[in-house]
């Protein structure tokens, strides 16, 4: 049986995979009517089936010229596994894997075909509840006690270690500062203290195991049990401000929120409803007057005579509406779990939405601030600044491009912009990725470099080879070198039938 790549664009690739999957099973006692798979992996008394089949996409350097697709055999599976299930020591190497198109692998995982009875299933991930409970991470055994006044001497500074504690454990955490994804700044807000209130208010540190599993490694104390705090639940609700929102959502997170647009609201609505509109939130949403009185946009920079306009200024100048898609760069993550568990929020298909924005132009607002000619001032970025401290930019042949249509927006499909989506300012980067999009914007910055913070130098917004699968494995020098992630590549998502659909 074979499938085109055009067939494989139209099926989901998890689909494909249970369908491929049971025509290999079916066949493995049968392995007469395919010769060309007949050999050790497939032999007529195995009688076990294939177990954890996925499609991985191929590295351009695999990637065959079209044609014919062809059996390809790789092995993984140790001799005792692979005489487990049925096969000799010829395949005692090898998982199955089958070229399906030019650009597509159908593998099995060597936990699956190896390790795990065929119908074993993977356990389900803990609850942010079932982390919250489990004690402080790393063996304990052998490590010194020691007081929070300790602890508070490890803040850094020159030549300095970074300490923190999480519950009664103390954790070194030096070497990780600059790679912390929220900033070297956030997390040394915590050093020479306690991580625990910053915790409860970036929820998203209980949204998988990983962060837990990365102190077990860092500890280097025990506090003293008289000094361990338990009081954090008597501490205001950061979130408890946050607008109320549809249920509707499909929910990765509520604290901070991060929800996506169900597949059928899609489906039926080119332009997506507000409440229905993707939500993609790092922090609690800013605390603006309902009128927008008191906001400022402060403008500033190379090239330009440092000024604030008011938000009815704004509204003033000469209006654009634009039809504008905006996507977040993890959109479609959980489908990479197929082949390897990916970090970050897993987002299925509904991280993507359209909106008609209603605005001012970006670049009649840095030329109203004075910036004519960037090029004469060695303007290279225009930063924006959000009410919540997160900061990004674009380059400034997007920002001043008048085709490039790049908007402070006001409006969303002829609303005022919600608090949700960047009230009373969000900028709109057309074709852009979405966390250039930045909200609740208060400040753009025209400058000659980059702006700083993880969200435009971190390496989880760089660009780097498909083959790079442990951003651990990067150094400094080589993140600083990568190019952040500005466009996105076009791709296309099947919304009916649904996944799953007979």
């Amino acid at each position: 049986h074979t499938f085109s790549p055009l067939s494989l664009s139209l099926l989901q690739q998890e689909t494909v995979s249970k369908k491929l999957e049971g025509l290999l099973n079916s066949q493995q006692n049968d392995a007469a009517a395919h010769p060309s798979l007949a050999g050790p992996l497939f032999p007529p008394s195995a009688g076990k089936p294939l177990p954890g089949l996925a499609l991985r996409p191929l590295p351009p350097s695999e990637t065959p010229p079209l044609a014919p697709p062809r059996p390809h055999i790789q092995c993984e599976c140790s001799p005792e596994s692979a005489r487990e299930h049925g096969r000799d020591d010829a395949a005692s190497t090898s998982a199955v894997a089958l070229l399906v198109s030019s650009s597509y692998l159908l593998t099995t995982t060597k936990s699956a075909a190896c390790e795990a009875p065929p119908d074993d299933e993977e356990g389900d991930e803990p609850s942010a509840e079932e982390l919250k409970q489990r004690p402080a991470p790393g063996d304990a055994k052998g490590l010194p006690v020691i007081t929070r006044e300790e602890l508070a001497k490890h803040k850094g500074g020159p030549g300095g270690r970074v300490w923190v504690s999480y519950k009664d454990g103390v954790y070194d955490i030096t070497e990780f500062v600059e790679g912390h994804p929220g900033g070297a700044q956030k997390i040394m807000l915590a050093a020479g203290g306690r991580v625990d209130p910053y915790w409860n208010l970036y929820q998203q540190h209980f949204s998988t195991g990983f962060p837990l599993e990365a102190l077990a490694g860092m500890r280097v104390a025990t506090l003293h049990p008289s000094e361990i705090k338990v009081d954090d639940d008597e501490l205001p609700d950061p979130y408890a401000s946050d607008p109320v929102r549809s249920n509707e959502l499909i929910y990765h997170g509520s604290s901070p929120c991060n929800a996506e647009t169900p597949e059928w609201i899609t489906a039926e609505n080119w332009i997506t409803p507000n409440e229905f509109f993707y939500v993609r939130h790092h922090h609690p949403v800013p605390i603006v007057a309902a009128d927008g009185s008191g906001y400022k946009l402060k403008v500033r920079g190379e090239g330009v005579a440092e000024r604030s306009f008011s938000l009815e200024e704004l509204k003033k100048m000469p209006k654009r509406e634009i039809p504008v898609t905006i996507q977040c760069a993890g959109n479609r993550r959980s489908h990479f779990d197929i082949v390897r568990k990916a970090q970050g929020i897993p987002w299925n298909t509904g991280a993507v939405s359209t909106a008609v924005f209603g605005g001012v132009l970006l670049r009649d607002v840095l030329e109203a601030a004075g910036l004519k000619h960037a090029e004469e001032h060695g303007v290279e970025h225009v930063h924006f600044h959000s009410l919540d401290d997160m900061q990004a930019s674009i380059p400034v042949s997007k920002a001043l491009n008048p085709r490039g249509d790049v908007l402070l927006a006001y409006e969303m499909n002829g609303e005022a912009m919600p608090p949700d989506h960047g009230f009373p300012i969000r900028a709109v980067v057309p074709g852009h990725v979405g966390v250039r999009n930045v909200k609740w914007v208060d400040e753009v910055v025209a400058s000659k470099v980059e702006a700083e913070g993880m969200w435009q130098r971190g390496a989880a917004y760089k660009g780097f080879p498909p083959g790079l699968l442990d951003l651990g494995k990067v150094s400094a020098h080589q993140v600083d070198k990568a190019v952040g992630v500005q466009e996105l590549p076009v791709q296309s998502v099947i919304l009916t039938p649904q996944e799953g659909s007979p």
